[in-house]
């Protein structure tokens, strides 16, 4: 008997386990010790095939090639021509014109400040339109591999290759207009430079811009800044198979 005092509970001795022994049995685990054994489940076994990338099926190049850069002198030039015309267009028509809607002028007169202020816009937008900023090659995956295979797709083209080509509206954003070397034949203007045309062209509404049918590229491209996506070289044999091809009807 323990008396008044109260006794702590007694196990028997078949169930009295000292800590020692407890840790020897289950031994705790840390978290060094359990991250090492996660590790050790995720690595691989050094039995089992590795999946080594094959070079020769890697693609190395990008889907789409600069192969066209038209130079960055002139389309700044250009930019600025056709953003002074149409300050001079705006002025001529929300500022200018409506002073001169008086009694003491001519009637005829704010009209012609509206079409003299128009008609420099018009011109430039006309004339400018064909001036190809960047053409961009789309590259099929077996031709992605490396360089010389790019350059041997170039060389013989088949009729489904397509190229990008970029131009500027005259509200100076960019115009892409996506056509198949086959369909690019030939062509000169009386009135703008024309180097080639799409003779299958997209319709498309005038408040998108309109079809842009004519296009001015020259024979080599200009230098710009070196890039793994631009291939300069490219544009040579484009270039040679557009005048190549015989012109079609317009349409």
């Amino acid at each position: 008997m323990c008396g008044a005092k109260r006794c702590p509970k007694q196990h028997p001795p078949s169930l009295q386990i000292d800590s020692a022994t407890k840790n020897q049995i289950h031994p705790i685990e840390t978290d060094k010790a359990r991250t090492a054994k996660d590790y050790s489940c995720n690595r691989p076994n050094s039995s089992w095939p590795t999946v080594e990338a094959d070079a020769s099926t890697s693609t190395v190049t990008p889907e789409k090639l600069l192969i066209y850069h038209g130079g960055t002198g002139r389309g700044v030039f250009l930019g600025m021509l056709r953003g002074a015309t149409i300050f001079v267009c705006g002025v001529s028509t929300l500022i200018i014109a409506p002073a001169f809607f008086a009694d003491e002028f001519p009637a005829y007169l704010a009209p012609l400040i509206v079409i003299g202020g128009a008609l420099p816009l018009a011109f430039v937008a006309y004339t400018t339109a064909p001036f190809v900023n960047h053409i961009y090659l789309h590259l099929p995956a077996f031709a992605r591999k490396s360089r010389e295979t790019a350059l041997d797709y170039a060389r013989n083209l088949p009729s489904t290759a397509m190229v990008s080509i970029r131009t500027m509206k005259i509200t100076l954003i960019p115009r892409v207009t996506e056509v198949h070397v086959s369909n690019l034949v030939p062509d000169k203007a009386l009135l703008r430079p024309v180097s080639f045309r799409n003779r299958d062209p997209v319709s498309v509404p005038w408040w998108r811009g309109g079809t842009l049918k004519q296009f001015y590229a020259m024979e080599k491209s200009r230098d710009t800044r070196s890039t793994s996506k631009f291939y300069p070289e490219l544009w040579e044999h484009v270039h040679k198979q557009i005048y190549s091809q015989r012109p079609g009807p317009q349409q």
